[in-house]
């Protein structure tokens, strides 16, 4: 890196919780009673100047990177505001939020496509098995045929009991009649 150019000091960035649940409340409470940690001192020198600025290198080692004093880098130039990690890690909630609502979301799209598809498929083997039921011209002549033959059985067994039902009435008839000739002579 080219001398005099500003670089900032790699920082670890603790875990973000979701606001709003207990454990999280926890973990701020234990963040924020827990001292800060100092830089080691083999952390904070590198081999040469390692392309750090005179302001970086003259800051004692317990000092925190982001609270130093706003060191004049160019012409103008001033370091970031001091809550510069708050920010970040504010929007590293920010996105990992985004990203568990775009997993979800994701998710269930890929469920709603497969639900989808199987519906289609669904109705599509209905669809070719209702086709292929149907009737050809060979099982609606064996119906008629049959319907036919129905009608000439129920037509005879008719007619047959006509036949009889017209002889018991003759015969009837006849008792009848020799059953009046008896009283008319008594």
């Amino acid at each position: 890196m080219p001398e005099g150019r500003f670089v900032m000091p790699r920082i670890r960035m603790p875990k973000v919780g979701r606001p709003g649940r207990a454990s999280s409340a926890r973990t701020e409470e234990a963040t924020a009673a827990a001292p800060a940690k100092p830089e080691k001192p083999s952390q904070a020198k590198q081999a040469g100047d390692g392309g750090q600025s005179p302001a970086n290198q003259a800051a004692p080692a317990g000092a925190k990177a982001g609270a130093a004093k706003p060191a004049t880098v160019g012409p103008g130039a001033t370091t970031p505001d001091p809550k510069l990690s708050e920010r970040m890690e504010g929007l590293q909630g920010w996105m990992a939020d985004i990203e568990r609502k775009q997993a979800r979301i994701t998710y269930f799209g890929g469920l709603a496509v497969l639900l989808a598809l199987a519906a289609a498929g669904v109705a599509l083997y209905f669809g070719l098995t209702n086709h292929s039921d149907s009737a050809k011209k060979s099982d609606l002549d064996a119906l008629s045929k049959r319907v036919e033959s129905l009608e000439g059985a129920v037509t005879k067994n008719s007619q047959d009991t006509q036949k009889a039902l017209n002889a018991s009435v003759a015969q009837l008839q006849q008792t009848i009649s020799g059953l009046q000739k008896q009283q008319q002579q008594a």
